[in-house]
């Protein structure tokens, strides 16, 4: 069954360690669930998938990273899942197509990928992670940070011109003419060329 995590109806399922007992509100997808310890525990749906117990393992492998709560792990738990779990919003157009999550455990998508999300971080207000071949897998060979300006011109949907020995995205050579990009791609379907586009804002 597919769908967004709050969609899907996990009553009775056993996630790792958590069997799920009941919805607590299902319309904000928290779930009721109980641990292989004894311990009951209310989960969002979203954290259902990497969570997997009421944190009992805590200071053992699974959580001896430190990192869980953090920002960097959630993006881990959500690139995986999208890549390993049918169930995921994300996984038609990841792991049901053969993208691949290569990473074998946190600690080394940690080791890979933690400093330069730092840096990237420093300074720039989004920070998201992109695979360099949008037809490769997630590995460190293939994969950066990237704001979501970066990401959106990465996309296989951009259309790339040029002109005078130049190469850009059709949105940023509007910005540089200092036209919208929708009278650019007006113009792009009537005139056709650069060239003619070029010519026709300089008259």
């Amino acid at each position: 069954m597919r769908g967004s995590p709050t969609s899907i109806n996990y009553k009775g399922q056993t996630i790792g360690k958590l069997y799920v007992v009941e919805g607590c509100g299902e319309r904000l997808g928290k779930w009721l669930c109980k641990c292989s310890c004894g311990k009951e525990i209310i989960l969002y749906a979203g954290d259902l998938m990497f969570r997997k117990t009421c944190g009992c393992l805590r200071g053992k492998q699974m959580f001896k990273h430190g990192m869980w709560k953090t920002t960097f792990y959630k993006k881990y738990g959500s690139i995986k899942r999208r890549c390993q779990d049918p169930k995921d919003i994300g996984y038609p157009n990841y792991g049901g197509k053969g993208i691949k999550f290569l990473w074998k455990s946190f600690e080394d998508f940690r080791d890979d990928m933690h400093a330069s999300y730092l840096a990237h971080k420093k300074n720039n207000k989004t920070t998201s992670i992109e695979r360099i071949n949008n037809n490769g897998n997630y590995c460190k060979e293939n994969c950066r940070w990237a704001t979501i300006q970066e990401q959106a011109r990465n996309r296989k949907t951009n259309r790339f011109l040029t002109y005078n020995g130049r190469t850009q995205v059709a949105t940023d050579w509007a910005r540089e003419l200092g036209i919208t990009p929708a009278s650019f791609f007006g113009r792009l379907r009537r005139l056709k060329t650069m060239e003619k586009i070029i010519l026709c804002i300089n008259r």
